[in-house]
């Protein structure tokens, strides 16, 4: 960010969800501008698997993709765009296959129990999607455009402005895409298993965001952020189905606007957000024609004191209040009418530095909700050099929580099935780990992160038969536990023109259900839970020589099972993916650039019996000014 005249707030630290302060002993990965670079006219389903050894369950190329974090469910992690949950209050969890990369500028991946932070359901990880602005004075652009294979015709563009006072910014985006996804597959339900051709699967969408940020003052900040998403699929059939042409269409409008500002030794921020989502299923073989609409209000106030300024060794502690309520309201005709759920938190947090080495951090949320009695959040974290060294430093984390997850409006409210009667699913995390980093370098950097971790959750809720019935209905039948290991690497250098980084992250997840007070099946316990690999990998690399850059990414994804007794699983799979791209040197702000993915031709599916794309590339034009 560039500098700002004397005296002006520090906007990043106002208005930044995931600082030091609030991930003091937590796991936190972030991403580079190389990384994000990856998301230019594609969407967060397509990068992050490349990324963070996470699971991204995809339904198909471009269809509905969830995120599962240490191998729980897609209700148990969140998505967090510039202070809001975008987690659907009908369905739980957020359309990945959703969310361009031009609707944000930053993003990292906050793993374990982030409740005492952001609220429920932020059970095993939290993926931050921050808007920052950028105060250089004069006009700024782009555009890009895309062709690659299946019938995919993408394009991006952006306008953004900065006041030669540095007190305003702004930035403007639109983004569309056009995918035939006509690719072929191998039909393994048919004899000689023959490659066919996939048939209703094309997806189109659209895209508008708009960001504004002005200083009103030297003590107060404005920021307001607008994104309108529009989508039109089909819904591609699973393999050995018949095409009966379904399709789905979704709207999005997400709006919020921060205040924030500071004076002496307090701070304070105060946020209003709106979010409506839009969905329509059609059916023309049924004659279904369902529309659903789900809306939330959401009120934030925060006050953050610094306390004991005058004392060096404790200039750094904190203390944070605040509140916030959040009104949703679903509509859809299994609901039989409108339902809405109301909830009120209240949080505070004490943070700081106990000794030159070890710094803390205590949070404590209550939360209300119609219907629930919530439990207490409590939270305790810790970070302490071991080692403090010119070159490197070594440090431990540990952190102790108490997490829960809300029963969604449709767990609740759908008819028939729904039971009113659900608690919260409620548990304990820890996790420890270690962090060494090589201190500031002008030519090179090296960051390894290893962490344990350990969350038992009670009242797991689990959609079963009715006997007799006819229809599924959800109960708290489980008691499920996720523990394991995982591991980041980051290292880059630069060796006169030439740079290079590569990163190196890994996962081992063991998610099953143990005994408790309502076993359905005791020959499942201790069985890997379904869509839970146990290994992820991802690795990283790029090089940069004048204006030639080399990126690669490849990615593992070990054996999943997709029935509780492990009857049927989905073998691992490898995909690559490489980037060769040109600056012109004789066209300022012109560059070009040759995207291969799933280079080794690998034939898997992340959900049963839906087929994903072989090896497709793309080409990408772009120009820049500023």
């Amino acid at each position: 960010m560039a500098a700002q005249q004397p005296g002006w707030l520090d906007t990043l630290r106002v208005v930044d969800r995931v600082g030091p302060a609030l991930t003091v002993g937590l796991t936190t990965w972030t991403t580079d501008s190389t990384a994000l670079s990856l998301l230019q006219l594609r969407t967060v389903a397509d990068v992050l698997p490349t990324l963070f050894p996470v699971a991204v369950r995809q339904y198909g190329n471009g269809m509905l993709s969830t995120l599962s974090v240490r191998g729980t469910g897609p209700s148990h992690s969140l998505v967090n765009w510039n202070g809001l949950s975008l987690a659907s209050p009908m369905l739980g969890q957020q359309d990945l296959s959703l969310l361009p990369g031009i609707a944000f500028n930053r993003m990292s991946l906050q793993l374990g129990s982030y409740n005492t932070v952001v609220g429920a359901d932020a059970v095993s990880g939290t993926l931050a999607l921050q808007t920052t602005p950028n105060w250089r004075a004069g006009f700024r652009g782009s555009v890009l455009g895309d062709w690659g294979s299946f019938g995919r015709y993408a394009g991006q563009a952006t306008l953004g402005y900065g006041s030669r006072s540095g007190r305003w910014t702004a930035q403007t985006g639109g983004y569309g895409l056009q995918l035939a996804n006509d690719f072929p597959y191998q039909n393994n339900t048919r004899f000689g298993k023959p490659i066919e051709r996939q048939t209703n699967a094309a997806v189109q969408q659209w895209a508008i965001t708009q960001s504004l940020f002005g200083q009103l003052s030297q003590r107060t900040l404005l920021a307001l952020h607008g994104w309108w998403q529009s989508a039109d699929r089909q819904l591609q059939p699973a393999i050995g189905e018949s095409n009966t042409g379904e399709r789905q269409q979704d709207a999005s409008l997400r709006l919020t606007a921060q205040l924030s500002g500071g004076r002496g030794q307090r701070e304070w921020l105060a946020q209003l957000g709106f979010l409506e989502d839009n969905l329509r299923y059609i059916n023309p073989i049924t004659r279904t024609d369902e529309p659903s609409t789900a809306r939330q209000y959401i009120v934030r106030l925060e006050q953050t004191w610094s306390l004991w300024p005058g004392l060096p060794a404790r200039s750094s502690w904190q203390l944070r209040l605040g509140a916030e309520s959040i009104t949703a309201t679903g509509v859809i005709a299994a609901y039989q009418g409108q339902r809405q759920q109301v909830r009120a938190d209240g949080y505070a947090l004490l943070t700081g530095s106990l000794t030159p080495r070890l710094t803390v951090t205590g949070q404590f949320r209550q939360g209300w909700a119609d219907g629930f009695t919530l439990p207490p959040l409590p939270a305790l974290g810790l970070t302490y050099r071991l080692l403090d060294r010119a070159a490197y430093t070594l440090t431990g984390r540990l952190h102790l929580s108490r997490t829960y997850r809300i029963p969604t409006l449709n767990d609740r409210f759908w008819r028939p099935g729904g039971n009113e009667s659900l608690r919260p699913e409620t548990g304990w995390s820890q996790e420890g780990g270690l962090t060494l980093e090589t201190n500031r370098h002008p030519t090179h950097s090296f960051r390894l992160l290893l962490t344990a971790y350990h969350t038992l959750l009670h009242d797991w809720i689990l959609w079963l038969p009715q006997a007799n019935a006819g229809y599924w209905s959800p109960r708290n039948v489980q008691v499920v536990r996720s523990r394991g290991l995982e591991m980041q690497g980051t290292y880059s250098q630069k060796v006169g023109r030439l740079t290079y980084q590569n990163g190196l992250s890994l996962a081992y997840n063991r998610v099953n259900e143990v005994a408790g007070p309502l076993v359905q099946d005791p020959t499942t316990l201790g069985l890997q839970l379904p869509y839970a690999p146990v290994w992820v990998l991802t690795s990283q690399h790029a090089v940069r020589f004048g204006g030639w850059s080399v990126g690669a990414q490849l990615s593992y994804t070990g054996p999943q099972a997709t029935q509780a007794d492990h009857s049927h699983s989905l073998r691992a799979f490898w995909l690559l993916n490489a980037q060769l791209s040109y600056r012109f040197v004789r066209l300022p702000g012109f560059t070009a650039s040759l995207h291969g993915n799933n280079l080794t031709q690998s034939s898997y599916q992340t959900i049963e019996n839906k087929a994903m794309s072989g090896i497709n590339g793309r080409l990408q034009l772009a120009y820049a000014f500023h």
